[in-house]
């Protein structure tokens, strides 16, 4: 991440110098006040810098613009499913009043720039994270441990205080998202190839572990199966064999 890293300087308040690596650092170190939605804000704006400077190829170039509006269509394919117990519609939250979701992906004045839809990806993050909590809230299953806590162990063994930072309602929803988008702007062409990418999310979303991301493929995968579009390399028998069976 270090030749991106000067694009990842935090803002409101913190100073210049900070980079992603440092947020990392002080997120798990006691002496400073991250929050998890501050940090979930980083390591997603680290994630797409990844994307765009170190995905692109000559044949697929990633921009902000087909960040957004693979995240876009995304979210329009689950308003237009009519099957409301579908597992698009039970993952992700509902944004479609939002961040002008509503719209035809392709809907713009021309007038944009990459940093606009920069912009417009950071306000969904935010507020994907935001709702995500809201509805932890309104499940009656917030947390009540105190806000201060000992926050211990970036690559270190820490005890329940720390674990508590790698939970989370929003962690589901957005790997299957991150993993869905990946698909959609064409960084993977089949399952193996998707496999590997969603691997490597871990190593920016430091609060995910390796189950969270077996969580999402599996249901990642059982959505592509699910709408009569799997990939190749994967079908339903081997789904539930790799990601189902044994389960307790």
């Amino acid at each position: 991440m270090s030749s991106i890293s000067a694009s990842n300087k935090i803002d409101d308040g913190w100073r210049e110098d900070i980079t992603y690596e440092d947020c990392a650092r002080f997120f798990f170190n006691e002496s400073h006040e991250i929050t998890k939605e501050r940090f979930f804000q980083v390591c997603c704006r680290t994630w797409m810098e990844d994307v765009i400077v170190n995905k692109s190829s000559d044949a697929n170039i990633i921009t902000y613009e087909r960040l957004w509006m693979g995240m876009k269509r995304i979210f329009l394919s689950s308003k237009k499913s009519k099957n409301s117990s579908s597992v698009i519609n039970w993952i992700l939250p509902d944004l479609m009043s939002q961040m002008a979701l509503n719209e035809n992906p392709n809907d713009y004045y021309g007038t944009e720039t990459e940093e606009s839809f920069k912009v417009y990806l950071m306000g969904f993050w935010m507020e994907f994270y935001k709702t995500c909590d809201d509805r932890k809230c309104e499940d009656g299953e917030k947390s009540s441990r105190a806000t201060k806590r000992r926050r211990l162990g970036f690559g270190r063994f820490a005890p329940a205080g720390y674990k508590g930072l790698l939970k989370g309602q929003y962690k589901l929803p957005a790997i299957y998202l991150l993993i869905s988008i990946m698909k959609e702007i064409g960084l993977a062409t089949n399952w193996l190839e998707l496999c590997d990418l969603a691997h490597e999310l871990p190593s920016t979303f430091k609060t995910f572990a390796g189950n969270d991301i077996l969580a999402g493929l599996a249901l990642v995968g059982l959505h592509y199966i699910s709408t009569g579009n799997p990939l190749t390399g994967i079908s339903l028998t081997s789904l539930f064999t790799t990601y189902f069976a044994g389960i307790e």
